[in-house]
């Protein structure tokens, strides 16, 4: 089971969106590894990349997928936003996004997500 990146126009601006919400663990990481592998294979440089991680259990096994697969993305990645994050989860990620050369926020909001990947 693979997401197909989902391209979304938002204020003409492509942001791909990728709906891991719901997932089990397992799917979570197969799935992540598998989009992380399509993105650093892209030719792009500047992708604007929306995350739903709503519901998706923070485990020890999700948060190394996330710090494994930021790694890979980083040089192609503008901008990612997050939905879903618990708070606790928040201050690993901050640490994430301490380490990585792309901006990353974390949001409760689809709408100010995608406000936020768009904004100058």
């Amino acid at each position: 089971m693979y997401l197909h990146d989902t391209q979304i126009e938002y204020k003409s601006q492509q942001i791909h969106w990728l709906n891991y919400s719901n997932m089990s663990t397992q799917d979570f990481v197969q799935v992540m590894e598998h989009n992380s592998q399509l993105v650093a294979e892209q030719q792009e440089q500047d992708l604007l990349v929306l995350i739903d991680v709503t519901n998706v259990d923070a485990n020890k096994d999700v948060l190394d997928c996330c710090k494994r697969c930021t790694k890979i993305i980083d040089s192609h990645t503008k901008r990612m936003a997050v939905l879903g994050i618990p708070k606790i989860v928040n201050i690993f990620l901050n640490y994430l996004s301490s380490v990585s050369k792309m901006e990353l926020r974390f949001f409760s909001d689809r709408v100010k997500a995608k406000e936020w990947l768009v904004q100058d």
